[in-house]
Formats: structure tokens, C-alpha cells, sequence
């Protein structure tokens, strides 16, 4: 009985001892994605903790499987504390575990951790039943699995996008996209106006791709919607920019205007923006308009159709009516009418213009017209304008006539201007002028160079000194023919007729 005991206690010893001088190795402890874990990428990275062991040299063996049995698994070996995994299939359930080794030792599996990949891709925008959208509509899916709530999508080759009229995508009017995949937007192109399509999406690499999780719908715009100007607007000019709504997928706009509501004999215009300038307009007209859109596949309907009245007089500004005291050489101004080539001015000293002592056709569009020759003083005159159209030989009728009192005692007999003391030379002058002027005080004088319709082609300030004064003018720059040079200082004025004969 001793021998046995002994002999136990011997045995007991030497497995003692054996087990002390081995160098154990711990079981590494899964870490992500957790257990059980859905909505997983096709290349989720398995994550583990790092263990030691006898040596520092530590490797693990990874091993996947869509059998908890691991009957035939995917096996991975690495130094690192992860793996990265490629292509695995859509909404596929898959187990994994992992071991480590010293080379010497190796441990216990792990415990056994499963994670689900997504299976369906959720769309974005349009929302689902928009309406109002352009053929070129920009369709927009999540780049999460699971919707928001998810992991960053990675992993795919590309996106299929597939739109369609019905919902079992197999009509005619069926499209297909493929965009890469790492690109969550696709615009449509070329969508038939006014029309409800149904779209999807699936994500796919090359072993795989997900179901189609997610079917929603929106309608394109049917027409366009005009904007500017008002509808029903008056006093119009002939020449300003129609505008509408802008619509993206298109190659151009189509516009019709007529003055009558059915269109029987439009202008007809194409535009490849959102707006265009009138044109061949008349005074005095009521127009109606419309717009189309088109591209290679389809045009839109007609728009609302709109109208507007172009004006047919002009509206006076400045001498007020009925103003007293105004300068003797007034400047009258009027609103501006767009697409007006120029003006007629009238004006007298009665309100009957059979024979007005001013009557003149401005050389530009401006709304203003200088008077050249000096009015009497205290004298009521009348003036009244009207818009010419060149192109076409149109005119507005005549404005409202409105009259204006000039002042007194203010003129070119005032000493400070007066004709002994002042002098051009050479009248006709090849270009270049000297001006002379005597004074018996130092003073500044506004110089101005008007054509026979008061538009001013030179300005400047001269500044005199007591005494005779000389002062070289240069105008090179204008054309033969009759100018009016005027001095004005403080109200006071004088004029001279100017010849420029190169």
C-alpha cells in the first residue's frame, strides 16, 4: 500500500511540474461586430482582442461560415487583431470564431459570434410621391445600411437604378443606370414631361447583388410656369425679358406671343434659358404668351398663357407740372420706356403745337432732353413727348402736356456772361478751341458741349482768374457738324453756336 501511495504521489509531482513549465496561451475574446449584429457590409472587418503567449510572435486563425458547424468555412491567418472580408452575400447570416498560436501552443476556439449582411438599399430623394420634378431629376439613395442608422456602405462594384411607369419595371418606357459603387445619386435624363415613375435601387459586387428593398415614385413637371412680368401687367415697354421658371434636362425653350389668346399668327421664339427680349412689339398692344419646354424625347404642354398691355404714351417727370422759377435752359425728363430707339419733344409758348418753337427727335433712348436755346424770361411754356420705335416706324401717342414758368432776371444779358466778354476761335473749328473769357472776379464755370438734341458729349470745369483768360479745348473726338457750347455758373447761362469742320 506505501509502494502505490508513493508511487501516486510521484506521478501527482511530475505533472506538476510538467504543467508550471508550459507557457499558456490565452483565447482571444471576439470585439466586433457584436454578436448577432445585422445590416452588415459585404467587407465588415472582424475584430478581435489581442492575447499573448510564449513568444511575442502570436498568429490567429479566423474561421467564417454560413454553418454555426464550420463544415466549410473560409479560413484566415494573420499577426493582426482583425480581417477585413470581401464580397460576402447579401442578406446572408454568417458565423465566425477565431484562435491563437505561439507557434508552440495554440488555444481554444473562441466563442462563436454571427453577424447578417444587408440585403436592400433605402432611397432618398425625390421624397416618394413627388411632384414637379425635372427630366433630369437627381435620384438619391442612403449611404447607410439599415437606412441612417447603419454602417457606411463599402464594398460594392456599383449601383443598379431602374425606372419605369409601372411597377413591374417591364414596360416600354423602362431605364436602367449603373453608377459606381461609391456614388449614391444619379441624375435621370431625357424623362417624359408630366409623367409618374416608379425607381429602385440594388447594390452589387461581382458574387452578389441585394434585393430590390425599396420602390418609390414621383411625376415630372408638366409645363412651364411663367414668371415675369406680371400676368395682366400695363404701361410695358416694347424690349424687356419675358422670364419663367428655370427646368434643368431640357434643350430648349420654345415661346409664342401674339395679340391673339389662340396664338393664330405668334412670334415664335426658342431660348436655351429661362428667358428672353421681346421683340417686334407694338405700343399700345395687349400680347399673350406662352412657353414649352423639349428635349430629345418629349415636350412639355404649354404654359398658362399670361398677357400684358405694352404703353402707348409717355409719362412726364421733371418740370413738374405747373412748376414756376425753372431755369431758362431746363433739362425736361420723362420714364423710360425699354426698347424706345428715341423721342420726340415738343414745346412752346401756347398749348397748341401747330407750330411749336422747339421740336426736336433725341440721337439716343435716354429719358431726357436738354433745351439749348435760352427761354424767355417769365414766360409759361408747353412741352409734350412721345416714344418712336425705329425699327419698325411706331410711335406711342403723345404725353399729357404739362407747362412750366421760367424765371426772370436771370439770363445772358447778366454781366457775369456777358457776349463783349466772351470769345471762341477758330467757329468753324477743325476740332481744338480756345475759349476767352474777361472777368472782373475769379469764378468757376461749368463748360458743356450739347448736340442740336441736347445730348452732351463734353464736360468740364474751368476755373478763371480776374482779368483775361485763355483756355485751350480739345475735342478731337467729335464729328463734323453743329454744336452748342453753353457756360453756366450759379443759374446763370450763355450759350454759342460751335461748327466742327475737320
Amino acid at each position: 500500500m506505501k509502494k502505490l501511495y508513493s508511487f501516486l504521489v510521484l506521478v501527482f509531482v511530475f505533472a506538476t511540474l510538467s504543467i508550471s513549465a508550459q507557457k499558456y496561451i490565452y483565447t482571444p475574446a471576439l470585439s466586433a461586430p457584436s454578436d448577432g449584429a445585422i445590416d452588415q457590409v459585404p467587407n465588415v472587418v472582424l475584430d478581435w482582442d489581442a492575447v499573448t503567449g510564449g513568444s511575442s510572435d502570436i498568429t490567429y486563425e479566423v474561421k467564417l461560415d454560413i454553418d454555426s458547424t464550420f463544415s466549410d468555412p473560409v479560413t484566415f491567418t494573420t499577426n493582426t487583431t482583425s480581417v477585413t472580408c470581401e464580397e460576402l452575400l447579401f442578406g446572408t447570416k454568417y458565423f465566425w470564431k477565431v484562435q491563437a498560436s505561439d507557434g508552440t501552443n495554440t488555444s481554444y476556439w473562441s466563442e462563436i459570434w454571427d453577424l447578417t449582411v444587408f440585403d436592400g438599399i433605402t432611397l432618398w430623394k425625390p421624397n416618394d410621391g413627388h411632384n414637379d420634378d425635372d427630366p433630369d431629376v437627381l435620384l438619391k439613395w442612403r449611404n447607410k445600411t439599415g437606412g441612417t442608422s447603419g454602417s457606411l456602405i463599402t464594398g460594392l462594384t456599383h449601383f443598379d437604378i431602374q425606372l419605369d411607369t409601372t411597377a413591374t419595371f417591364d414596360s416600354p418606357m423602362f431605364i436602367s443606370y449603373e453608377v459606381d459603387g461609391d456614388v449614391f445619386e444619379k441624375n435621370a435624363e431625357y424623362l417624359h414631361f408630366g409623367t409618374t415613375y416608379n425607381w429602385r435601387v440594388r447594390a452589387a459586387h461581382s458574387l452578389d447583388e441585394t434585393q430590390w428593398f425599396d420602390v418609390r415614385t414621383f411625376t415630372t413637371i408638366i409645363a412651364v410656369e411663367l414668371d415675369d412680368p406680371n400676368n395682366g401687367s400695363t404701361d410695358m415697354g416694347i424690349a424687356f425679358d419675358l422670364k419663367w421658371d428655370k427646368i434643368t434636362g431640357i434643350l430648349d425653350y420654345k415661346i409664342q406671343i401674339d395679340t391673339d389668346p389662340a396664338f393664330s399668327d405668334p412670334i415664335v421664339r426658342i431660348s436655351l434659358t429661362n428667358k428672353i427680349m421681346t421683340e417686334q412689339l407694338i405700343f399700345g398692344n395687349i400680347y399673350y404668351w406662352r412657353v414649352n419646354a423639349s428635349h430629345i424625347n418629349d415636350i412639355s404642354e404649354w404654359s398658362e398663357v399670361w398677357n400684358f398691355e405694352t404703353i402707348n404714351t409717355v409719362l412726364l417727370d421733371y418740370p413738374e407740372n405747373g412748376a414756376i422759377d425753372i431755369k431758362r435752359l431746363p433739362k425736361l425728363e420723362w420714364e423710360e420706356i425699354l426698347g424706345a430707339s428715341k423721342f420726340q419733344v415738343q414745346y412752346n409758348d401756347s398749348p397748341d403745337f401747330t407750330d411749336p418753337i422747339g421740336d426736336a427727335i433725341t440721337s439716343d433712348n435716354l429719358p431726357e432732353f436738354q433745351v439749348i436755346y435760352i427761354l424767355d424770361k417769365e414766360v409759361e411754356y408747353f412741352w409734350r413727348v412721345r416714344a418712336m420705335d425705329g425699327l419698325i416706324a411706331d410711335t406711342t401717342e403723345w404725353s399729357e402736356v404739362w407747362s412750366f414758368t421760367t424765371i426772370g432776371e436771370i439770363g445772358i444779358d447778366d454781366p457775369v456772361f456777358s457776349k463783349s466778354n466772351i470769345s471762341i476761335f477758330p467757329n468753324p473749328s477743325y476740332g481744338n478751341i480756345v475759349l476767352n473769357i474777361e472777368t472782373k472776379n475769379s469764378m468757376d464755370v461749368n463748360l458743356s458741349i450739347m448736340d442740336l438734341v441736347g445730348k452732351t458729349f463734353y464736360q468740364q470745369q474751368l476755373h478763371y482768374n480776374q482779368g483775361t483768360n485763355s483756355q485751350k479745348i480739345v475735342l478731337d473726338d467729335l464729328a463734323n457738324g453743329i454744336y452748342i457750347l453753353k457756360l453756366e455758373k450759379d443759374g446763370k447761362v450763355y450759350t454759342e453756336k460751335l461748327i466742327i469742320d475737320k
